[in-house]
């Protein structure tokens, strides 16, 4: 079963950072979620099998930020990755983050720890992005405290041969306008994308009408409200 979490969130170096969106044309903004939804069909296949999350616009998120420093070939690969260039990465990470930061529904900040100098024009070019020298106890820290504990470390191991982590947290904050009743969850059949079959605890409630249509391809979609910030 593929669970994929797509969203987008405010940026910043220490958590909680808030940022005023700036004016970028509607072209350029389509191009990057156009790229968001790109990656993640290239993504998905070569995500594996069982269960898991992903979150294609955080990916997104921190290949553009990793993408505003790269040279050469890294470059170019990046470039037809993301579909954006360096400079245009720039823009796409601090748009989209101060944008989807203002919803108070998403919790996002990206930061990075490296064992060598990184270029003051790379740092100048990504202000929402915070940096410090390598700390595995720090990186652990930062990552329990932007997603209010839900993931206790960094599932990457960390040796003296990593040279820099960049790290992009999107934690969705958003509650359900109605929940769904816990006592109506039941087994049903799931058909997972390699056409098998199996049961799997599956949440029950009635909707308006109004909230499910199919999409192309037949893909059945349902509007789950939020409940509005506290």
């Amino acid at each position: 079963m593929r669970r994929t979490v797509s969203g987008t969130g405010g940026t910043g170096g220490s958590p909680g950072a808030r940022g005023e969106p700036g004016g970028c044309p509607e072209s350029e903004t389509a191009g990057w979620v156009r790229g968001v939804r790109e990656l993640a069909e290239r993504w998905l296949p070569l995500a594996g099998r069982g269960d898991f999350v992903l979150s294609p616009a955080g990916l997104w998120l921190a290949l553009a930020a990793l993408s505003v420093g790269a040279r050469g070939d890294t470059a170019a690969e990046l470039r037809r990755l993301l579909g954006v260039d360096a400079a245009e990465a720039a823009r796409a990470v601090a748009w989209t983050a101060a944008t989807l930061d203002a919803t108070d529904a998403l919790r996002h900040a990206t930061r990075i720890w490296s064992r060598v100098a990184l270029e003051q024009a790379y740092t100048e070019a990504l202000p929402g992005v915070g940096s410090a020298p390598m700390d595995v106890a720090a990186v652990d820290a930062w990552v329990r405290e932007v997603t209010h504990g839900m993931v206790e470390r960094l599932p990457l191991r960390v040796t003296d041969e990593t040279l820099l982590v960049l790290v992009d947290a999107l934690v969705l904050t958003a509650r359900w306008a109605e929940p769904f009743p816990g006592a109506a969850t039941r087994p049903r059949d799931f058909t997972a994308g390699d056409g098998t079959v199996r049961a799997v605890p599956t949440m029950h409630r009635g909707f308006p009408a109004g909230q499910a249509w199919t999409a192309p391809g037949g893909v059945r979609v349902l509007d789950l409200p939020c409940a509005p910030a506290e």
